[in-house]
């Protein structure tokens, strides 16, 4: 695992918390996997997500600005593109860094 970043709790929104955000959810393992990131994915909806402690918030661009809190955030464009994900979560890599 990459020795840099610790184990990160990432909470994945979407507007009830069982439909796009679990797909969103099962890309997001695979990044973690794939980028070598100890983490724990969990799937909801923007409701509960406030009241959740994580380290990252994924979700479509249009609903991560809607939970409250203060953690770092990665605002879809396009919820099936890997690519977009993978980047996105490299650029905060350094913001979770432990």
């Amino acid at each position: 695992m990459d020795s840099g970043i610790g184990t990160i709790k990432i909470i994945v929104v979407c507007g009830m918390g069982v439909g796009s955000s679990y797909f969103v959810m099962q890309n997001v393992i695979q990044a973690v996997k794939g980028l070598g990131w100890n983490a724990e994915v969990e799937n909801t909806d923007i409701f509960n997500a406030a009241s959740m402690e994580a380290d990252l918030l994924v979700g479509a661009d249009y609903l991560v600005d809607l939970v409250e809190g203060d953690c770092p955030r990665i605002a879809l464009d396009d919820l099936l593109d890997e690519e977009e994900l993978v980047e996105k979560m490299m650029q905060l890599k350094e913001l979770l860094h432990d």
